[in-house]
């Protein structure tokens, strides 16, 4: 289980596994989706818009902990919410955070991947927000009694799309685009 796999590593360290342990899961993302995680800032005006595509996300069947995966190349990132997994993480890199609790395994290739069978999607768990708990991150959570701040959309200091096109920053539209996946949402707790 993905339980025990976070078991195999101290809260904030990192060990790569030498021998063959197998995982089994239910995937809650999908491939196609660009808001699966942020594209890290290589330098000031450059992202990394590939990290959002080698991304996935697996939970135990029961929900109980999950965890994020990264392929080296996003092209073999092709894991669909619903799909049953087995992944062999052996040569991976598992690190996990100290604060919150979590945990992410790097350095797959679809090699990796011993199967992966589409089946009905995982039914979110049901919570409030003073509920949620570090074993909550990286599984499917369905919030109750809670809001969007902005009905109109995310927050942001200004609209990108109408500052002054600067072509050290916009190198082209997608690359403008993908500047801004990190907008904040707003969220209000009942």
């Amino acid at each position: 289980t993905i339980t025990s796999l976070k078991k195999l590593c101290n809260p904030g360290a990192e060990v790569t596994l030498a021998q063959d342990y197998f995982i089994e899961g239910i995937v809650i993302s999908d491939w196609r989706s660009p808001n699966m995680d942020l594209n890290q800032s290589i330098t000031v005006n450059r992202l990394n818009i590939y990290e959002n595509d080698a991304t996935a996300y697996v939970q135990d069947a029961d929900g109980s902990c999950g965890v994020r995966l990264v392929f080296d190349e996003y092209t073999d990132n092709r894991l669909c919410k619903g799909d049953r997994v087995k992944i062999n993480v052996k040569g991976c890199h598992l690190s996990r955070n100290l604060s919150p609790d979590c945990i992410t395994l790097r350095g797959l290739s679809w090699l990796n991947v011993e199967f992966a069978i589409h089946g009905p999607e995982a039914a979110p768990k049901e919570k409030a927000v003073s509920e949620l708990t570090d074993n909550d991150i990286y599984t499917l959570v369905s919030l109750k009694d809670l809001e969007f701040v902005f009905k109109e959309g995310s927050y942001a200091d200004i609209y990108e799309k109408y500052a002054p096109y600067c072509p050290a920053i916009h190198r082209g539209v997608c690359d403008a685009i993908s500047r801004m996946d990190g907008w904040a949402s707003l969220l209000r707790d009942s």
